[in-house]
């Protein structure tokens, strides 16, 4: 097969090409169906046309040994005709002249046939009697009468019409016609030879094939377009793929199986390119936390002889100088609230840098919030100030750390708490929600965080998720970064969005686990 199709591509230009392929292939089987249904329809006539020759050649036969009969009847027709004239004419020579009369009208009066009796003298008209009937004399006016003629002596002679026997020669006036018609074919009044018809319907047959021969290459043409089109466009966007340009997708190009080939591949392009910015971002949140190690580690050391020189310079103050004393203990607690936050720095680098992975086991996320808001149910020291749960009614089994998203949960909460401080809103709400979510990537279980807080302006919403990018005056920059690695080790996918409260909704999306269930729980 594959020296076969060498060879094509050597002996066809743009053999290989899959359009030209399909169109030659839909040719080929067009005209296998025509050729097929041609020669059926050859076999049929020409079976038929040998039953139809047959029966011409018998009713040429029958015809050829019918006509002496008929001419043999008419013959002696003539010759009764002849002897009735010449048996009056015998009467009228013994006859006087006023017997001839009567011997004329008894002759007619005796045969029905007779229509008009003459007797002429040298072409001149002596006597002439007509029938009664009215249809023999109008078969005389009319030409349908034979006329017989006898000399009754020397100078006169008898003319006899007798009229045709009407129903003996329409019958061969019908014999004849079924003659004619033998091997004919009446077409809208007019009678054709057969072999005419038999000619035109073969042009229109050879007419029809060319029509769908016609219409085949040109289906052929606009379905290999249409397939060769869709297939370039996933080609198209395959190759982008390969040189790197992983934002390309394939235009929606219908719902058949190349339809569903290009949806599928734009779904697995979307998947990559969303595995490949998480991987991107724990590796950037892997860099961070380095960094941050390293920084603990150099910032922790200097900060307790700091401290203890601070201390030292304070306890060796005799008092002498009142104003000495003065500014000395106010640099000292200005040097120690410096050494308070640069530790409380520290301590948050140590923990981001030392986060844990996560111990995925069967949970229930429903549970976690009410752990939650059994311990966290007092967001501050105002009693105006509520933390809302949406109950939805469902446990919601997911594969998770306890520990670690309930830390992301507080996380959230106190951010949301600290930003509507921080913006002087009055008083704080606090919404938890679950809701189940389905989309093209499965089932998730959405835990959102709303507030009434400033929220998050559209243009920092991809970028408050980095390490050290915070929209508080005194945050750190971390919470938020910390909450996403947690959602990302759990499989899921984070997000913001505004809040129907009016600040920041922040949602996690962790996959929903139906195979198992938390331990003891019910």
């Amino acid at each position: 097969m594959p020296g076969l199709r060498q060879k094509l591509d050597t002996l066809v230009p743009f053999w290989g090409r899959l359009e030209l392929r399909l169109t030659m292939a839909l040719v080929a089987l067009s005209t296998l169906c025509v050729g097929a249904s041609s020669y059926l329809v050859y076999l049929t006539s020409q079976y038929f046309e040998s039953i139809v020759s047959e029966q011409i050649i018998a009713g040429n036969e029958a015809a050829e040994h019918a006509r002496p009969f008929y001419g043999r009847f008419v013959e002696a027709k003539r010759e009764a005709f002849n002897a009735r004239v010449e048996t009056i004419a015998v009467r009228l020579q013994h006859s006087n002249g006023s017997e001839e009369l009567d011997v004329l009208e008894e002759s007619l009066g005796r045969d029905a046939e007779i229509a008009r009796i003459e007797i002429r003298d040298e072409g001149q008209r002596l006597r002439r009697i007509d029938s009664s009937r009215a249809e023999l004399l109008l078969s005389v006016e009319n030409g349908n009468a034979v006329p017989v003629s006898q000399m009754i002596d020397s100078h006169r002679e008898l003319r006899v019409w007798f009229a045709r026997d009407l129903i003996s020669d329409l019958e061969y006036q019908t014999f004849g016609a079924s003659l004619r018609r033998l091997g004919t074919v009446e077409l809208d009044g007019v009678r054709v030879d057969r072999k005419q018809v038999e000619s035109g319907l073969w042009l229109a047959m050879l007419a029809a094939n060319g029509l769908v021969l016609t219409v085949a290459v040109t289906i052929g043409l606009i379905l290999a377009r249409s397939m060769t089109r869709k297939a370039s466009e996933i080609a198209r966007v395959m190759n982008q793929v390969t040189q790197g340009n992983l934002d390309a997708r394939v235009l929606r190009i219908g719902d058949d199986e190349l339809g569903r080939l290009a949806q599928s591949l734009n779904q697995m392009l979307d998947e990559l390119d969303e595995a490949r910015q998480t991987l991107a971002y724990l590796q950037r949140i892997e860099v961070w936390q380095e960094m941050a190690r390293r920084l603990a580690h150099e910032i922790k050391n200097p900060l307790t002889p700091i401290q203890l020189a601070v201390q030292q310079l304070r306890e060796k103050d005799n008092g002498q100088d009142p104003q000495f004393s003065a500014m000395l203990r106010e640099s000292v607690e200005i040097i120690e609230d410096e050494v308070d936050g640069m530790r409380r720095l520290v301590t948050n680098f140590s923990q981001f840098s030392r986060l844990p992975d996560a111990q995925l086991a069967p949970i229930e996320l429903a549970a976690i919030v009410r752990d939650f808001v059994r311990v966290y149910g007092s967001i501050s020291e105002h009693d105006e100030d509520r933390l809302v749960v949406e109950d939805a009614g469902e446990k919601f089994p997911i594969l998770g750390d306890r520990q670690l998203l309930k830390h992301s949960l507080v996380n959230l909460v106190e951010n949301a708490v600290l930003s509507a401080q921080e913006s002087q809103i009055k008083p704080i709400r606090v919404e938890i929600g679950l809701a189940r979510n389905i989309d093209s990537h499965g089932e998730w279980v959405e835990l959102s965080v709303s507030d009434n807080g400033p929220g998050v302006d559209a243009s920092k919403r991809e970028s408050i998720f980095e390490p050290y990018e915070t929209s508080r005056s005194e945050g750190s920059g971390l919470g938020l970064a910390i909450v996403k690695k947690i959602v990302l080790d759990h499989g899921g996918r984070m997000g913001v969005s505004e809040s129907s409260l009016g600040g920041a909704r922040f949602s996690l999306f962790l996959p929903i686990n139906h195979q198992s269930t938390e331990p003891g729980s019910t």
